[in-house]
């Protein structure tokens, strides 16, 4: 009898995981936590995390607190294409003239399936002025196969000055969703913080770093496989993965203790 109840357990086991993963189904789902060839997240809304700051306040850690990593969302179509240097600061083309920046680069972290894309990057860059002192805030792009530029973080105020060496400023970035496997070019935008217009424009014409970043979402790049619950289908509520394990750890002793027996 005991070893009716493990084997119609085991049973349970199985074809519970089997629905709540989809396994046997076509439709790009992950099943046992690895993930399917295949799977896709073209269609998807792009999301994805970031927090930014001076490289200096990193100190000596590889990365930044991920409990700091917050959601951004853009909030209007418009935000999706970046602006042009010379329309947005052409009323103010001494001051667009008077920023610049000196070098930009990019870091990868993260490729749990290894095949050389990944899920989150670091872009650093040394924003310099011909000024004392200016207060700046950034906007982060991307642009993948499809050849739009998805808004992926926009920074609060931050100062700069003159041509330092001390004030690079980071953007570290988890993509979420959204961002299927592939080779992405990264656009930064630095905006006068007092006119709000746009002073520089630095991407993949100004530098190699910033271009062909192989990038890929989480979703792409395996998932832990979900708790798995299993519903009677009769009012009876669902049978937990821990219950399972007790309930086949009680059949298991009833035979070892009934050979024993024996």
């Amino acid at each position: 009898m005991a070893r009716l109840i493990s084997m119609a357990v085991i049973g349970l086991i199985l074809t519970g995981a089997n629905a709540h993963a989809g396994i046997g189904n076509d439709d790009g789902m992950v099943a046992g936590g690895v993930r399917v060839e295949g799977v896709s997240a073209a269609g998807q809304t792009p999301a994805s995390r970031s927090v930014s700051g001076f490289q200096r306040e990193r100190g000596g850690a590889s990365r930044r607190d991920p409990d700091l990593l917050k959601d951004f969302a853009t909030t209007d179509g418009a935000a999706s294409t970046p602006k042009h240097a010379k329309a947005a600061a052409a009323k103010h083309l001494l001051i667009c003239c008077d920023f610049w920046i000196f070098d930009a680069w990019v870091e990868l972290f993260d490729d749990i399936d290894r095949d050389g894309h990944y899920t989150y990057f670091r872009v650093g860059f040394d924003v310099d002025t011909a000024l004392t002192e200016a207060d700046v805030y950034t906007r982060l792009f991307l642009r993948g196969a499809n050849g739009v530029w998805n808004l992926i973080y926009e920074s609060e105020v931050f100062p700069i000055f003159g041509s330092s060496g001390s004030d690079d400023y980071e953007v570290e970035t988890e993509l979420v969703a959204g961002y299927p496997t592939g080779d992405y070019d990264v656009l930064i935008e630095v905006y006068d913080a007092y006119y709000d217009e746009l002073v520089v424009e630095y991407g993949p014409a100004e530098s190699s770093a910033l271009s062909y970043v192989p990038l890929e979402d989480v979703a792409s790049d395996g998932l832990t496989a979900p708790p798995v619950s299993i519903s009677s289908g009769g009012g009876g509520g669902a049978v937990s993965l821990e219950l399972l394990g007790l309930m086949l750890a009680a059949a298991g002793m009833q035979i070892r203790g009934r050979r024993r027996t024996g």
